[in-house]
């Protein structure tokens, strides 16, 4: 089994709560997105997971070719993996693995997306801040559970080519996904309007108890 270093912070009532998965951008670890986990309040589980991966020293999810080029072969062993993981730990902590709401930053935003384009129903939603097309040539990808998905994109942010999550947020979309997509005046960091919207946008479709 892959094991993933994690840290794990349990609800309230944990086997029936929604757990907010926390994956971190290039350089982060399983801590890196906690405190905007804890936002979200008690009644919801907290799991941050740290990529497998190291680039210069840096942990990420999987291998990139070059920046803006990801190696989609490794992209898909990494999402496999790391599905593998949470469904194995969720016995073993004893949380529900069908509630399961990843919260993504940049290169953790795309192992997410990746994971709705290779396993469309395994999350019950995912918000991704600053994300790629995971797979560009991956058209197909139906859901039957009209999963939300909230993308946050800054119009400001060197790091995204023009129109790429336009199209992510057209592409979810087409494949039965409530996608909704926002634009903030903002560059690649996570801003406190992301945490405003992702919070609001998490209240609205998920009970908190």
């Amino acid at each position: 089994m892959h094991h993933h270093h994690y840290h794990w912070i349990q609800a309230l009532q944990p086997e029936i709560a929604h757990t907010l998965v926390l994956l971190h951008g290039t350089g982060g670890n399983e801590t890196q997105l906690l405190q905007y986990g804890a936002t979200f309040g008690p009644t919801v589980n907290l799991l941050g997971v740290r990529g497998n991966v190291i680039e210069a020293g840096m942990p990420r999810y999987f291998e990139r070719i070059a920046t803006g080029i990801l190696n989609e072969q490794d992209l898909a062993d990494r999402a496999m993996a790391l599905k593998t993981f949470l469904q194995d730990l969720a016995q073993e902590k004893g949380f529900d693995s069908n509630k399961l709401v990843a919260m993504g930053y940049s290169n953790g935003a795309n192992i997410a997306g990746g994971m709705l384009q290779l396993f469309p129903d395994f999350w019950a939603g995912v918000i991704q801040f600053r994300p790629m097309i995971p797979f560009p040539k991956q058209l197909d990808f139906q859901t039957s559970q009209q999963t939300p998905i909230l993308v946050l994109s800054g119009n400001l942010d060197p790091l995204e080519p023009p129109g790429e999550t336009d199209n992510w947020a057209k592409r979810l979309r087409q494949n039965g996904f409530k996608a909704e997509h926002h634009t903030l005046r903002a560059g690649h960091h996570i801003t406190t309007y992301d945490l405003d919207l992702a919070l609001a946008w998490f209240k609205h479709y998920f009970s908190m108890l």
